[in-house]
């Protein structure tokens, strides 16, 4: 399932986004996007120009956790938007690099900002 992205879709998961988590947009160009939330609050915006496997998704989350943006293209929120809206999407991620991390996969983006609207309560902690 393919859903267009909307400046509204991208501004909310970066109001929404936990700290410590990552979350990962592959589009139908093959190219991957991101929105990582340090444990500052500091919000990372970046494109990786290849797809992602699941390890590459796993590692580039916690590269990207510890500031390190050597795989990838930092993006401003400005140049974020303008590269995704109107652009279909393909796979959506969240990654948690917790003790016990998680990957979790959404069908749209739609899915993705209920499950933050339904998690927003739950702290994240690092190990």
């Amino acid at each position: 399932m393919t859903a267009t992205i909307t400046i509204s879709d991208i501004l909310q998961i970066v109001n929404e986004i936990h700290q410590y988590s990552t979350t990962l947009i592959q589009l139908s160009n093959r190219s991957t996007f991101g929105v990582s939330c340090s444990s500052s609050g500091q919000v990372t915006y970046f494109k990786a120009e290849k797809w992602l496997l699941q390890n590459e998704r796993r590692n580039l989350a916690q590269k990207i956790s510890a500031g390190d943006l050597s795989t990838v293209r930092p993006l401003s929120i400005e140049q974020f938007l303008r590269e995704t809206e109107g652009k279909k999407t393909r796979h959506i991620w969240l990654e948690t690099p917790e003790c016990k991390r998680k990957e979790l996969a959404f069908a749209s983006l739609s899915e993705l900002k209920a499950f933050f609207r339904g998690n927003s309560h739950k702290q994240h902690t690092t190990c």
